[in-house]
């Protein structure tokens, strides 16, 4: 399951975030983050591809980086 901390760190850092990623959805994973891409499925591979390479453990969040359009958080399937 995703982290509560990671979840109140993207409320925090909204803006900032905002501001760096224009909307991309953003993968956060123990308050960094470690892909982004314009795209939900693009950004999903990204983490998949992350996660069978053993360079991340655990499960990231999944966001759109947009104070507008926030989009639900979606965690893709590993």
């Amino acid at each position: 399951m995703a982290s509560e901390t990671d979840k109140i760190w993207f409320s925090n850092n909204i803006k900032k975030l905002e501001a760096q990623y224009k909307g991309q959805y953003i993968a956060i994973l123990n308050e960094k983050v470690i892909a982004n891409s314009d795209n939900f499925d693009t950004i999903s591979e990204m983490v998949m591809e992350l996660k069978k390479s053993s360079k991340i453990k655990g499960i990231p969040i999944v966001v759109r980086a947009s104070k507008k359009n926030p989009a639900a958080i979606k965690i893709p399937s590993i």
